[in-house]
């Protein structure tokens, strides 16, 4: 009987229409089964993916959220489960956790689910908020220093109401609070915060009051649909049409551009994404993706970290069946599976179908390894369950998302963090 890996994502909007987040990363899922079972899988037994759509629900949505998770548990077996966003792994943990099934999200990055008391069970291949806010707010300080805004310049922020928006809102609040690191004699610049709620009833208000405030620049952290919306709208407010554009990586999504009416407005917009989908691991990737499906997996945020988790999570349960190993394979043996996967002193293994048996081998013979994904290295803090990674800068070009340059946020010596850029496109 082959094992079975349950995925909770957006795959259809509310009117039945294709959801990109979900459409492109389940592609990566079902890719990498596909290279999972042609290589024996583990124990010579396959893997299933079985995948439940929200229907991109993001009001009301919580039941929908739980009855999803707990069929897989209770109908299908599952013992782990893929998710998509913070809201959605948040609430899908109250359901799994007392089943001992794991959570692994391809894209949550609050802040909040670092510190939950979750039995190790909820796991997260996208970096902590944490991170992609200190780079954002860099990214939006070099900027405004490039084109010579005052040291007080204004910046509105128009942000989702939901644990996504709030983790990132406050991580920018922070940056920008008199104590943050432009605080001092100086002018220091301001961050005004404008809540949407999820329905967009209050959308045409907020956007009016951020263009009362008159900002130098606009950073949207919003879902793709809503931050076009606000986009096409900018023409309405003189103020706001004139600011500095910001997006993070939720509007890193195809629905975003497609529903630009003017992609001059985003000219020299510039967003961020966390994860480091550069070099070999991340190119092979995309040519085995671009072969069996025809779309560019670089155009959809996420991608490359749906086909990690579900690497990831064959190769827990490849420990979990080892001989010696527990005698049933639930969350928590799954979840001691993925503490092995991180291992600083072994030899590197990129998560690619060559060396997929390979590593179960070595996994099965009860040794932990080191995994690099095509969305960059995985090295998962244990006691949280995520993994740090570079943040990229990005912009739109030709119509198309293009990186400006990876940067990775890293200790310096003194207690704060510096940026250590990656990789940068000339």
């Amino acid at each position: 009987k082959a094992f079975t890996i349950g995925a909770v994502i957006p795959m259809t909007t509310k009117d039945g229409k294709p959801d990109a987040r979900g459409q492109y990363r389940s592609k990566a899922m079902v890719l990498a089964i596909d290279e999972i079972n042609k290589n024996a899988g583990v124990d010579n037994k396959g893997f299933r993916l079985r995948i439940c759509n929200t229907k991109s629900q993001w009001v009301d949505s919580t039941s929908q959220a739980h009855k999803l998770a707990a069929y897989l548990a209770d109908e299908e077996g599952v013992q782990a489960i893929l998710t998509g966003g913070s809201s959605d792994t948040m609430k899908i943990k109250t359901v799994t956790g007392p089943r001992n099934v794991l959570v692994m999200s391809v894209s949550a990055t609050s802040i909040a689910l670092t510190g939950l008391n979750d039995n190790g069970l909820v796991w997260r291949v996208a970096p902590s908020d944490r991170l992609q806010g200190l780079v954002l707010y860099d990214v939006i300080e070099m900027s405004m220093e490039d084109n010579n805004a005052p040291e007080d310049y204004r910046l509105a922020a128009l942000v989702i109401d939901d644990p996504y928006g709030s983790s990132l809102a406050k991580v920018m609040s922070e940056q920008y609070a008199p104590s943050g690191p432009g605080s001092g004699d100086e002018p220091v610049p301001e961050l005004k915060v404008y809540t949407l709620l999820a329905d967009g009833s209050n959308l045409q208000y907020e956007l009016k009051r951020a263009d009362d405030y008159k900002p130098d620049a606009l950073v949207i952290i919003a879902p793709a649909k809503v931050s076009a919306d606000i986009v096409n709208n900018l023409k309405n407010y003189s103020n706001l049409g004139a600011s500095k554009l910001f997006f993070s990586e939720s509007s890193h999504n195809a629905d975003f551009l497609s529903g630009i009416e003017d992609m001059s407005l985003l000219k020299e917009a510039r967003g961020t994404l966390p994860g480091s989908p550069f070099g070999p691991a991340f190119d092979t990737f995309i040519g085995r993706y671009q072969s069996k499906f025809q779309a560019d997996p670089s155009q959809q945020s996420f991608t490359a970290q749906s086909y990690d988790a579900t690497y990831c999570l064959a190769l827990a349960h490849a420990w979990a069946s080892r001989k010696g190993g527990p005698s049933k394979i639930d969350g928590i043996a799954i979840s001691e599976g993925l503490q092995r996967l991180s291992d600083q002193k072994a030899t590197v293994h990129t998560l690619e179908p060559t060396q997929f048996s390979g590593m179960v081998s070595k996994l099965q013979g009860g040794k932990s390894i080191n995994i690099e994904g095509a969305s960059g290295k995985l090295d998962f803090d244990n006691a949280t369950g995520e993994a740090p990674s570079a943040v990229e800068v990005w912009k739109v070009t030709g119509g198309q998302f293009a990186p400006v340059r990876w940067v990775d946020v890293v200790p310096d010596g003194a207690g704060g963090r510096t940026f250590k850029d990656t990789w940068a496109k000339n």
